[in-house]
């Protein structure tokens, strides 16, 4: 494929006779629209094969059909060639909703996709299901499930999770079919996304992403320009720090990485202190008001839903402020007294 503008999103995907390549492109004029297309794998024609799709596919063993996730809850069947296109499975998207790409069992009796289970004691479930939409099994978890691969022999599933264990890092686990014990494959400090199998089942393929970023902190000359970068000095040397960052009333900094920790310092990145460290994954640490007052999010009392709390800085007291799920973001006035933040409940 020639560069195209746009962005290409989830896995790519052969044919299961290796003859074309499916894969996903979103237009820059409309990236919110995800399209399908196939192209031969030595290269050629590129064919548009569906329109608004929220995964890459899975081919059945024949390679004539595949099936894919679409609008966070309903997962849809059809022809390779994009015809006949029909709904197998819907859940509720708001608190249900399904996750990564699913997965078709290579005697092709049985399809596998991750889902959300938002409440309660679970974080995510493995759903399988028949082709035509039949419940067979679910296996519910303290994580979310992301991306499925089944063994080829139907043995059992990889899987990407994320939950408050490793921090909510997209980690890789496997889970034994029909029933059996958990096995955790990876357990780092870096990324994983994507699986994908040989068809002897001797080799997975994934991509491993490592993250590097760092808080620098600059003063803002009268006039904007080159005096800008010029300045930035960089005050925290972590591998993932500065995932969310916030000023406290004082003019000291709160500061999340990309692992669920998060630090008050000063403005220098001096005298760092963990905040909350006994939590399994803190986010969105914001100032609120007082010097000593911060609104955070945590997954907390054995609960999937990420709440926010009032923090106080100075004593550690936390006070719960919603009782929603998938609440983030928060922003406060000057005063402190509102919270404004983004909700998926």
């Amino acid at each position: 494929m020639p560069p195209q503008a746009g962005s290409f999103y989830h896995g790519m995907r052969f044919t299961p006779d290796g003859n074309y390549i499916f894969y996903t492109n979103a237009e820059k004029e409309n990236p919110e629209v995800i399209d399908l297309y196939s192209v031969p794998s030595l290269g050629g024609v590129t064919r548009h094969v569906l329109t608004d799709v929220g995964s890459a596919p899975a081919f059945s063993p024949d390679g004539k059909q595949i099936v894919f996730e679409k609008n966070q809850g309903e997962l849809r069947v059809a022809n390779s060639d994009g015809t006949g296109e029909h709904v197998i499975l819907v859940r509720d998207a708001a608190t249900r909703g399904l996750q990564g790409d699913p997965s078709w069992s290579s005697d092709g009796k049985l399809i596998a996709m991750g889902a959300a289970e938002v409440g309660g004691d679970f974080f995510g479930s493995l759903l399988v299901v028949t082709p035509e939409g039949k419940p067979v099994k679910s296996f519910t978890y303290k994580f979310l499930v992301d991306t499925v691969a089944w063994m080829p022999d139907g043995s059992g599933l990889f899987m990407i999770t994320e939950g408050p264990e490793t921090h909510f890092r997209p980690q890789i686990m496997f889970q034994p079919y029909p029933g059996g014990d958990l096995v955790r494959v990876t357990n780092d400090f870096t990324w994983y996304s994507g699986l994908t199998m040989t068809a002897d089942s001797k080799v997975l393929l994934t991509v491993q992403e490592q993250i590097f970023q760092n808080v620098f902190v600059v003063d803002v000359p009268e006039t904007p320009g080159p005096a800008l970068e010029a300045g930035l000095k960089q005050i925290t040397s972590e591998q993932e720090n500065g995932e969310w960052l916030s000023w406290t009333a004082d003019g000291k900094l709160l500061v999340a990485d990309a692992i669920g920790r998060a630090y008050l310092m000063d403005a220098d990145g001096s005298h760092q202190a963990p905040l909350l460290e006994r939590e399994p994954a803190v986010a969105f640490p914001t100032g609120c008001g007082r010097a000593d007052m911060a609104v955070v999010g945590l997954v907390r009392e054995r609960s999937s839903a990420l709440s926010l709390y009032k923090l106080n800085l100075s004593s550690g007291e936390l006070k719960r402020l919603t009782s929603d799920t998938g609440d983030a973001e928060p922003s406060c006035t000057p005063d402190g007294k509102w919270v404004v933040y983004k909700s998926s409940s």
